[in-house]
């Protein structure tokens, strides 16, 4: 979903839910937003209190990445985060 701010479309946050296909009880939770300059987008594992250091451009293309890596995972849940 897209938001208007002030005029302006932005993406929001996307809060994504993982469940390992080794261990489905197992659950990591990650966020997807926007840097602080907000120009590019970038993971943060709340799981493990990580940034990624890795920036994409869009949103979209972020989670084009992410689902390169989404066969790990048995279950993914996906989040839009109200701000």
């Amino acid at each position: 979903m897209i938001s208007s701010y002030k005029g302006e479309f932005m993406e929001k946050p996307l809060k994504i839910t993982e469940y390992k296909k080794e261990n489905p009880n197992e659950k990591r939770t990650i966020l997807l937003m926007p840097t602080k300059d907000g120009t590019k987008w970038q993971y943060v594992n709340l799981t493990k209190g990580y940034i990624c250091p890795c920036q994409f451009d869009t949103r979209e293309e972020a989670l084009v990445d992410f689902i390169k890596y989404s066969n790990k995972f048995c279950k993914v849940e996906f989040e839009e985060m109200k701000v």
